[in-house]
């Protein structure tokens, strides 16, 4: 998902298969190990952190600035300001009320996920996939069946 603002329709969002224009904040001095939700430590108010997850930017996931707030409440992770729109099912900004623009980005087939199942629920899909697939073809069979019988009668007067 890109994030675009209204007002020149530049992408703000990031992705490895699309460059885009990043508004970054400062560059960290330091960079840390991933944040674990949620962080109760105080960081120094010179430090630039996503107002979501309280974290600093870095060059993996560097800090943007998707709507008009201003201080420190304007900076966000790209992928804190996705989870947070997704779990919150809005498209604005809630503090600013700025609408944002989104596109939707399908990932390529090789980098989609497999879904963790045990065996017992892989066994279940695989029954029902079977089932149906057997039910639709007798489904068809008879149409045909009924079809072909009420053309032959419908010749024989």
């Amino acid at each position: 998902m890109f994030l675009r603002k209204n007002t020149n329709e530049k992408p703000l969002g990031h992705s490895a298969s699309r460059s885009s224009n990043i508004s970054k904040a400062g560059s960290p001095t330091s960079v840390n190990a991933p944040c674990s939700f949620p962080r109760t430590s105080v960081t120094p108010s010179n430090q630039d952190i996503c107002r979501i997850c309280h974290c600093e930017g870095d060059d993996e996931s560097p800090l943007i600035t998707p709507c008009h707030c201003t201080g420190s409440l304007r900076f966000v992770h790209q992928a804190c300001l996705q989870q947070w729109i997704k779990s919150s099912d809005t498209r604005c900004c809630e503090l600013c009320k700025y609408n944002f623009i989104m596109e939707t980005k399908l990932k390529p087939l090789r980098k989609w996920e497999k879904l963790q199942m045990t065996a017992s629920e892989r066994r279940k899909i695989m029954c029902s996939v079977t089932f149906h697939v057997i039910a639709i073809t007798c489904v068809v069979w008879s149409l045909y069946v009924l079809i072909d019988r009420t053309a032959e009668e419908i010749k024989q007067g």
